[in-house]
């Protein structure tokens, strides 16, 4: 009987330290306690949301391609509406808003919105941009909304050069929208586009293509907030 009773202890005391290491394991959930986790948006949509949570806290964004993808929040212990914007020209198909507590940032949760590609979205980035190519005349770059190679053109519509972006994380071709305007840096000309990984910043382009980019007086891509030159 005493040996029952002692094996009973046991099973309890392991079950005991099992059930406390679960929920150490799950300790990073334990902070914040959101409306839901998993939802969809529109691009240019805007929605109410409301949050929990144990302390003050900090976020940050991962994946978005857009300026206009943000949070309105508080950043402070308690319930919380906060308020979400997804951009109108938002190119990721997952957008993650990630919160950790400010005592502790290696705890963390996050909630994602999986982004409909709306037709108002999809005209508000522009399909084709203005360059000038020497001698008053004016080029356009071309490109649909989920390209990954950009077509220069001469005023009478004739291909001049082509380019795409390279992700040397996985060495594919990223998909890019382009901007409405060039960059100036240094004195140098920059077509603007934006990738949804800041790793995409290898440029592949022939090198007849290149010296064509050059002659129109293009020295390269601006790519999120990097200017890349041509390789």
């Amino acid at each position: 009987m005493r040996k029952k009773i002692a094996l009973m202890m046991t099973l309890c005391l392991t079950l005991v330290m099992l059930m406390g290491m679960t929920v150490m394991a799950s300790s990073n959930t334990c902070y914040f306690d959101f409306e839901a986790q998993n939802f969809e948006m529109k691009q240019g949509e805007v929605r109410n949301f409301w949050m929990k949570a144990y302390g003050n806290y900090r976020w940050f964004i991962k994946e978005q391609t857009s300026d206009d993808t943000y949070l309105e929040c508080t950043c402070r212990a308690g319930t919380d509406e906060i308020v979400i914007h997804i951009g109108a020209d938002e190119q990721a198909d997952v957008v993650y808003f990630v919160f950790y507590p400010v005592e502790n940032d290696t705890n963390w949760d996050q909630f994602q919105v999986s982004v409909q590609k709306s037709a108002a979205g999809l005209t508000a980035a522009p399909a084709s941009v203005d360059v000038p190519l020497g001698s008053g005349q004016t080029g356009k770059l071309v490109s649909d909304m989920h390209s990954k190679v950009a077509l220069l053109q001469n005023e009478a519509g004739l291909p001049l050069a082509a380019f795409a972006v390279v992700n040397p994380v996985n060495n594919v071709q990223e998909v890019f929208t382009l901007q409405d305007s060039l960059v100036m840096s240094n004195g140098r000309t920059f077509l603007h586009i934006k990738t949804l990984h800041d790793a995409a910043r290898v440029l592949q382009i022939s090198p007849k293509d290149k010296e064509r980019m050059i002659a129109a007086g293009v020295d390269g891509v601006y790519i999120n907030s990097t200017p890349v030159y041509w390789p």
